[in-house]
């Protein structure tokens, strides 16, 4: 008899943390068209840690909607809501299993219920302050300091809502996140030359002013080696002269 491979096709399917892949193909045999599958390897998606409560809810409801979404996909809503549960932790918990039923019994009413509850406890205005007051370290690389910004830009809310301009849509949200950290991170710079360096070269986004200032660190460490170095043969030829003298004498 002879087969052969008419088409194939990659289907993923799911379950909470592990994506599993499996490989099906259509043969022909005599005529009879059959469907044959192997499995593949699975990917293991970690889930997100339990909520920090000194956090921004906002950003760690978006990592958990991140997280069904790629170990889950579409799924109903309770199960959004037992996810939500089973890794926000026991503090969060704690803020759910004590309000009345009617403001939990939907995934959507949960995240509202945790957002007002959390929204005290986060002042913008400080985390702002605390944001463009930021400069970089003594000795901190530019690595460093691009995490810590980003780390402290995501408690600062930095959107703004826009009316569209046909009535019917709704209003959108305008992230200008991005923008205030490629500003703090040129203003913040501790380096003189790195600061003039990205004004000449205009990078458009803050990966790329990250880039160009690790450029120039990385070539700065280098410089010192070599002056190091430079330091090291000057100093052995210096006590070579004075032994040949001595010997002379």
């Amino acid at each position: 008899h002879n087969s052969s491979k008419i088409t194939e096709a990659v289907v993923s399917t799911q379950s909470t943390g592990v994506v599993k892949q499996r490989s099906f193909w259509c043969q022909k045999w005599d005529g009879n068209i059959t469907w044959c599958h192997e499995e593949m390897t699975a990917i293991n998606i970690p889930p997100p840690l339990p909520y920090d409560t000194t956090s921004c809810i906002k950003e760690y409801l978006k990592c958990v909607k991140r997280f069904i979404l790629a170990s889950c996909g579409e799924v109903t809503d309770d199960r959004k809501s037992a996810i939500l549960e089973s890794v926000i932790g026991s503090q969060a918990m704690t803020v759910i299993k004590n309000a009345p039923e009617s403001e939990t019994n939907t995934y959507t009413k949960v995240c509202d219920l945790l957002q007002k509850h959390y929204a005290h406890t986060q002042n913008i205005s400080v985390e702002r302050h605390i944001f463009s007051t930021m400069k970089q370290q003594e000795d901190e690389d530019i690595d460093s300091y691009h995490t810590r910004l980003r780390s402290q830009a995501q408690k600062c809310e930095f959107h703004i809502q826009c009316n569209a301009g046909n009535a019917a849509e709704e209003p959108r949200l305008h992230d200008y996140q991005d923008e205030m950290i490629k500003d703090m991170l040129i203003c913040g710079l501790n380096d003189k030359n790195s600061r003039d360096a990205v004004f000449r070269e205009k990078p458009k986004t803050h990966e790329k002013v990250c880039e160009l200032v690790r450029n120039i660190e990385q070539a700065n460490q280098q410089l010192k080696k070599l002056e190091g170095s430079s330091k090291e043969v000057a100093s052995i030829s210096k006590k070579k002269k004075k032994k040949k003298k001595k010997k002379k004498k």
